[in-house]
């Protein structure tokens, strides 16, 4: 009897997981706020149109992604899940790579690009992959910040 059950576990554990397409798109551009003037920004997009808002990418507990980065900007970059993905090779300008990466841990894991991090995290190039067992789970899209970083970009860093 134990033996069934396990095995029963198994399959309804296996027919659960699902392999996930997505694709982001790293885009720069300049974001306006309310004194007329802009800064540079940076963003994954899920579309090649530039949007400040990164998506979070939702996964069930042991789901693999298969992630598509491509990257629109100018300059080299590179892509990492925070403690679960280390860095990629670099991503040159016009070019793409291919991430497949299975989740079997509930929780929320942030994606940046650690090239110039965290002039880039500040600029916009981060976002969440929210691992949940239902739909019923909830996770903030919350991010460190230096406050120092407020009032100005410290002398001798660019962002880009």
């Amino acid at each position: 009897m134990k033996r069934i059950i396990f095995f029963f576990f198994m399959i309804t554990s296996c027919i659960q997981a699902a392999v996930i397409e997505e694709k982001l798109y790293i885009l720069g551009d300049s974001l306006a706020v309310n004194n007329g003037s802009s800064f540079p920004y940076l963003t994954f997009n899920a579309s090649n149109s530039f949007s400040i808002n990164n998506p979070v990418i939702e996964l069930a507990v042991n789901d693999v992604l298969e992630l598509w980065i491509v990257n629109f900007d100018s300059v080299p970059h590179s892509f990492e899940i925070k403690g679960v993905l280390n860095s990629t090779p670099v991503i040159l300008a016009g070019d793409s790579i291919q991430i497949n990466h299975q989740f079997t841990d509930i929780g929320a894991f942030i994606y940046y690009d650690p090239t110039n991090y965290p002039q880039y995290s500040y600029a916009g190039l981060s976002g969440l992959i929210a691992v949940h067992d239902s739909p019923n789970n909830f996770f903030w899209n919350l991010k460190t910040h230096q406050s120092s970083w407020n009032t100005s970009n410290p002398v001798g860093i660019h962002l880009f």
